[in-house]
């Protein structure tokens, strides 16, 4: 897959997310490999990483049609191969979070990742009726906001199933899509796994 830079600052970036490419695969993350940079023309040629991803990959996580499966249900079984992408999921994190460490990916270049809007966080909970814990637990965090804690890992920043390849058993054999990578805070890169029901959050 080929990536063009339209200017500097892009070819720049693009070479960051090679870098980073590079260091995720040295910690055993399974990213693209960089085939090629050709800095004159600002273009980089990635792997292209085959395997289950995207859409297919959430229909598959309750074994079911998913539209009339509650996720939401404290008891909603997982799949086998929602089984085994829980636990992979949160070891990928884990791996991408010890890999680089934020100077090393402030020496990149690597901006902060955006914080979350609380305010909007607690009112879209209470919108869709979240669980009292979950709303207090937001709670807690708009009190603490006047001293925000230090961003302490370098993110892949966008962790969802369209950016990852999965074996047919629900293991994480790729991620890709590397132009969110940023410096944040590391519990930034479960954002989505409460979408995903109770079962997969206990196991992830």
């Amino acid at each position: 897959v080929a990536f063009a830079a339209d200017d500097e600052e892009g070819w720049e970036r693009l070479r960051a997310e090679g870098e980073i490419a590079r260091a995720w695969r040295s910690a055993g993350i399974p990213a693209p490999n960089i085939l090629g940079e050709h800095p004159t023309d600002r273009i980089q040629v990635r792997e292209r990483l085959e395997g289950v991803t995207g859409d297919i990959v959430e229909q598959r996580l309750f074994g079911t049609d998913p539209a009339i499966v509650d996720r939401y249900h404290p008891d909603a079984p997982l799949t086998a191969f929602g089984e085994t992408l829980a636990e992979s999921y949160g070891e990928l994190a884990a791996r991408i979070h010890r890999a680089i460490t934020p100077a090393t990916g402030a020496a990149l270049g690597l901006g902060a990742h955006p914080r979350l809007d609380l305010e909007d966080a607690a009112s879209r909970l209470v919108q869709y009726g979240a669980s009292p814990a979950a709303v207090a637990a937001v709670a807690r965090l708009r009190a603490d906001r006047s001293s925000p804690p230090p961003a302490d890992a370098v993110l892949h920043g966008d962790l969802h199933f369209h950016n990852l390849v999965l074996a047919e058993d629900g293991r994480i054999i790729g991620v890709f899509d590397l132009d969110a990578v940023a410096i944040g805070l590391r519990w930034t890169d479960l954002q989505y796994l409460h979408s995903l029901g109770p079962q997969f959050v206990a196991r992830g």
